[in-house]
């Protein structure tokens, strides 16, 4: 296809950009989505990727805290649940460890990619509720340990049915 020199080179530059928003950072060749923080799911299509700050994700952590899930659901989360929303630096939230994470090679700063709802729900101050898909409200899914996964007798199926909450 022929295309006009113009068209050609806005469309070198938009791959070229699309391509370093989802390069997984120090390998040149791989590539990823971006994961939201907050609600674990991955940002397609033309949703906006926010980036958010250790220091944001900090100064509104009573709408991800353990402590604040376990006393709205009146429930003690497994400790193994936990671990699998653990994030370094970030211990004591429930986040997604598969989240986006970008570090400045010049400044150190770690930057974390947040969908747009979960980015405008972290800009409300006033409010201790977490977004509307987040993971500290009531999506604390996890997945099926691997010590039960390795029982020949269980199905995907079957795991399916384990998982208290439904996403869809």
């Amino acid at each position: 296809i022929k295309l006009p020199i113009e068209i050609r080179e806005s469309l070198k530059h938009a791959i070229k950009c699309d391509q370093k928003s989802m390069q997984v950072e120090g390998r040149v060749d791989a590539f990823c989505l971006p994961v939201c923080l907050s609600c674990d799911r991955v940002i397609i299509g033309c949703e906006t990727t926010h980036k958010v700050d250790k220091e944001a994700v900090l100064a509104t952590k009573s709408k991800f805290s353990i402590e604040g899930y376990n006393t709205f659901y009146d429930m003690e989360l497994h400790a193994e649940l936990i671990k699998q929303y653990e994030v370094e630096g970030l211990e004591g939230l429930l986040l997604s460890p598969r989240a986006t994470k970008t570090t400045n090679a010049s400044t150190g700063d770690v930057h974390y990619s947040t969908c747009s709802n979960c980015y405008n729900s972290m800009r409300v101050k006033e409010s201790d509720n977490p977004p509307k898909h987040d993971i500290a409200n009531g999506f604390a899914i996890g997945q099926v340990p691997t010590r039960i996964l390795e029982n020949d007798d269980i199905t995907e199926e079957m795991c399916a049915l384990l998982a208290p909450i439904r996403p869809y």
